[in-house]
């Protein structure tokens, strides 16, 4: 018979499980035994011959894969299985990776979405020899496992691809993006996150305050003491920058998931607790800096403080800029030598010609740097003037015939027969070398008054 002779040694090393059996009992059993699990002789051979721990696992292998009934079906030729020291599957699985076999066998008693994660949560991070080993023992890991992505969305929405695109590409956009996310996370999902083998402790992340302070110098600082302690102070600190920002700034700062729901003061309030009227005063100035709303503003501003005054320059607000009566002469006189009194003359009577000629006449003689700080002043009594046209009426006056500077600018400002007629009379005591002189040296072409 074809398995005499090979069964025999097989049977043989089954001798101490059961009694001798027959030569032709040799022959029986080793048909059964491929008849309850093909291959189940050669294993029982090779463990017999050496019980080694591969031999073992062979056989252990096959065991644990039988029913009930093909146990007892081999029990009953002789076979004690007991005595082969098999370990559990769980013991096994543990020893390929710790926590896999107590998570496979609640896996496989009970299949939820609870411990189909657990079980998840170490299969995913299963090397290849690993997997060949479990595979080695008969075992199938057909759980279907989200992906490392899916996961990580599920703990944070957006983690999992955030955290994808980082570790595809760690840019410094991608670094940025992930970190937006994950300084937000809870300790809970901080936990979570490590449950699933993904270390985000590798990812260089400045923090909420310095990617604040990149933004606007302070920022993160006055921020992380209001989100610590908010009271009265941190939230005039943060407000007082935050007041400051530009819409592009704060679109920097809402890309890193901060949302700046700080209920700050308006400046106007924040200057009326410095003093009262202060902040309407202030306010109606910026809109409109004309004299009623400048006299109203130097009213309050120079009464304030050293104290008060260090308060309104910690928000930001420069007074310096407001020409008060105060202090305007000063800043006048310290650009030029009797501009100061030239430009009170002025306002007082800013109609009289020989108020706009005198100021203009200084005026005219400033370099740009002066020119630059008196247009800074911004001043409202000289906001009329228009010292070029005063300065040629007063020339052609003065070099010409008397009153025709004032003839000719009445009449380019209003054109009428009065007008003309008034300069047409002068215009035609001119003798040629005035005539000469009006259109070689000031572009002036009698010609063009239309006279007769």
């Amino acid at each position: 018979m074809l398995f005499t002779p090979f069964f025999t040694l097989a049977l043989a090393a089954v001798s101490l499980a059961a009694p001798a059996p027959s030569p032709v009992e040799l022959e029986d059993r080793a048909v059964t035994f491929e008849s309850i699990r093909v291959g189940l002789t050669v294993v029982i051979t090779s463990y017999r011959s050496n019980p080694s721990t591969n031999n073992r696992q062979n056989l252990c292998r096959i065991l644990s894969g039988l029913s009930q009934a093909q146990k007892t079906r081999l029990q009953s030729l002789g076979f004690d299985f007991s005595r082969v020291q098999c370990p559990s599957i769980v013991t096994q699985l543990n020893a390929i990776q710790s926590g896999l076999g107590a998570a496979y066998q609640a896996y496989t008693q009970n299949q939820n979405a609870q411990t189909t994660a657990a079980l998840c949560a170490i299969t995913s991070q299963l090397s290849a020899s690993q997997r060949s080993r479990i595979i080695a023992l008969g075992i199938n890991l057909n759980v279907q496992c989200p992906s490392i992505t899916d996961q990580l969305n599920g703990i944070q929405a957006g983690l999992g691809a955030a955290y994808q695109a980082y570790t595809r590409n760690p840019s410094r956009q991608n670094t940025a993006a992930l970190c937006a996310i994950t300084t937000q996370l809870t300790a809970a999902q901080q936990t979570s996150v490590t449950a699933l083998g993904v270390d985000l402790s590798n990812v260089q992340c400045t923090t909420i305050a310095d990617q604040l302070n990149a933004i606007q110098s302070g920022l993160g600082a006055a921020y992380l003491a209001y989100t610590q302690n908010q009271n009265t102070q941190t939230t005039a600190a943060l407000c007082a920058i935050t007041s400051q920002l530009t819409a592009a700034q704060r679109s920097s700062v809402a890309a890193l998931g901060v949302t700046l729901n700080v209920q700050c003061p308006t400046l106007a309030d924040q200057l009326n607790a410095i003093q009262a009227g202060l902040g309407q005063a202030y306010q109606a100035y910026t809109r409109n800096p004309n004299r009623r709303n400048t006299a109203a503003l130097c009213t309050i501003t120079t009464q304030l403080t050293a104290a008060q005054q260090t308060s309104v320059a910690a928000l930001n607000v420069n007074l310096g800029n407001v020409p008060c009566a105060a202090n305007l002469d000063q800043r006048l006189d310290a650009i030029a030598d009797g501009l100061a009194d030239a430009y009170d003359t002025l306002a007082a009577a800013p109609t009289v010609f020989a108020n706009q000629l005198a100021y203009c006449q200084i005026t005219n003689g400033l370099n740009a740097q002066q020119t630059a700080r008196l247009q800074a002043l911004n001043l409202s009594g000289a906001a009329n003037v228009q010292c070029t046209t005063v300065l040629l009426q007063n020339r052609l006056n003065n070099n010409f015939i008397a009153g025709f500077g004032d003839a000719y600018v009445a009449y380019q400002a209003d054109p009428s027969a009065a007008n003309k007629a008034t300069l047409c009379g002068l215009t035609a005591q001119l003798n040629n070398n005035q005539r000469n002189r009006l259109r070689n040296n000031l572009n002036i072409g009698v010609t063009t008054f239309g006279c007769n």
